[in-house]
């Protein structure tokens, strides 16, 4: 029921909203997933750009919201050995909210994919990734689930009051739900300074 939901949130964004996808990447894996996604969900990967450079897919992007209205970069967090995660926050400032965006990344500690967060990440996907879970994180960073943003924001509440513990629990809860949760990350970090 809920993948049904998913489905429809990433159609909308690409037939109603006139969306399109950035792939800054030279994993020809990842590619093949996004066109497969795409495929299932009976879009047309014409709205599908790709880039191995960064610069370039800014200036790309540039010319391609001309034609769409939003675009979501999928940026590998390192190209030959480069970051590109120090220059999410410059793709935000240059696209402002016509723009989403996905790291794509094998890292997987926490202090790393919190970074990627706090340097203008929208999501991250660990690669490899399936179908399904590509079309949720397309799907979750288009429209988050409001649920959690309750949560979070009374999190936040219960840190500022001082009451720890309780914003403990509820940081445990999201980790226990999403262990990969960005949200619950950066909280967890967070408790730990005030703590």
């Amino acid at each position: 029921m809920k993948q049904n939901r998913y489905n429809k949130i990433v159609r909308h964004f690409i037939q109603e909203e006139k969306g399109c996808l950035m792939i800054v990447s030279e994993d020809h894996l990842i590619f093949k997933t996004i066109i497969a996604t795409f495929k299932f969900l009976g879009l047309d990967n014409r709205t599908i750009f790709r880039s191995s450079n960064l610069r370039k897919s800014i200036d790309e992007a540039k010319d391609l919201l001309t034609k769409y209205n939003k675009i979501i970069f999928f940026i590998e967090a390192y190209i030959q050995g480069q970051s590109n995660v120090l220059q999410l926050n410059t793709l935000k400032n240059i696209f402002k909210e016509r723009c989403k965006i996905i790291c794509l990344t094998v890292e997987v500690e926490r202090e790393y994919i919190i970074q990627i967060y706090e340097m203008g990440a929208d999501n991250v996907i660990v690669k490899p990734i399936s179908v399904n879970s590509l079309i949720q994180k397309l799907a979750l960073t288009l429209n988050p689930d409001n649920n959690w943003s309750k949560k979070v924001d009374e999190c936040k509440t219960l840190i500022q009051m001082g009451k720890l513990s309780e914003a403990e629990k509820i940081t445990e809860d999201f980790l226990k739900q999403k262990p990969d949760s960005a949200i619950a990350l950066i909280t967890s970090v967070r408790l730990k300074i005030f703590q």
